[in-house]
């Protein structure tokens, strides 16, 4: 289990956004391990973990957008019905809030998973 810096940004909803930031990235060689994104309404939320984090804050920003950081969870999970179950089970017996979540492809037979929690600490205890 290891943690990794996710850049989040709270975005009006608008076609096309999602090309434009990622084109942006893109053209300063910024690679996109994994991304969640959502829309509620008129706003949207894109969560990002990338390869290049200070590039692509700095592309971001100067680009006029907005981009929080915080750290994540990342788990390698066994691909197989029940990895999630576990890993949410325990968190919750820790009182240990999980506030987003998403995956993304791991090697073989595994799936990365990408955990936005209410305490570091205390989630990394809970999974050890």
């Amino acid at each position: 289990m290891r943690y990794a810096k996710e850049l989040t940004l709270r975005l009006a909803n608008r076609s096309g956004l999602l090309a434009e930031i990622t084109s942006a990235l893109w053209r300063k060689g910024v690679n996109i391990h994994a991304f969640s994104a959502e829309v509620d309404g008129r706003d949207g939320t894109l969560h990002l973990i990338v390869d290049k984090f200070t590039v692509a804050k700095k592309t971001l920003v100067e680009s006029g957008w907005e981009a929080a950081e915080e750290k994540v969870l990342v788990l390698t999970l066994a691909d197989k019905p029940g990895s999630l179950a576990f890993i949410a089970s325990k968190l919750a017996e820790m009182g240990i809030d999980i506030r987003h979540a998403y995956a993304g492809a791991g090697d073989k037979g595994k799936t990365r998973m990408y955990l936005g929690v209410s305490d570091l600490t205390q989630a990394r205890k809970a999974l050890r």
